[in-house]
């Protein structure tokens, strides 16, 4: 029963993050994309929205798996808030040291780092939640 919690986890939140990230990217802040004082960094693979949807799949999965491990170890008692400050945690200790570093050594357009930040925030988030809405309460066993 958890596999199958795991797996629908880590579905729905491969999902919100390929939403969020097209959202934000491709709609919001696609602009980012083409200053062409910026062009030169981006990468040209005819593939990159393949390994876009998939990479973010994979965050999904690797997301889920690591909720259960530390489940106990998340403060609060609703598996919706639990999520929620996963996710929180997730976004905050993780995802903007790396993005931070990023941008103090690469060149990137502020404007697409800004689309990064916002991205991973609402993903972060609504993905925990979701993640701790799918598990419930069945890690406690």
């Amino acid at each position: 029963m958890k596999l199958l919690r795991w797996i629908i986890a880590g579905v729905v939140t491969g999902v919100v993050v390929n939403g969020s990230g097209f959202l934000f990217n491709m709609v919001l802040f696609s602009q980012a994309y083409t200053d062409p004082t910026y062009l030169a960094i981006w990468k040209t693979d005819p593939n990159w929205m393949l390994w876009c949807v998939l990479l973010a799949f994979a965050f999904g999965f690797a997301l889920a798996l690591f909720y259960a491990l530390i489940y106990r170890g998340i403060p609060g008692r609703s598996p919706g808030l639990k999520g929620l400050l996963f996710g929180l945690f997730a976004w905050f200790f993780l995802t903007i040291p790396a993005y931070l570093m990023n941008y103090i050594f690469i060149n990137i357009p502020p404007l697409a780092m800004m689309a990064w930040i916002l991205d991973s925030f609402v993903h972060s988030v609504l993905g925990g939640f979701l993640i701790g809405i799918i598990y419930g309460h069945s890690l406690e066993r």
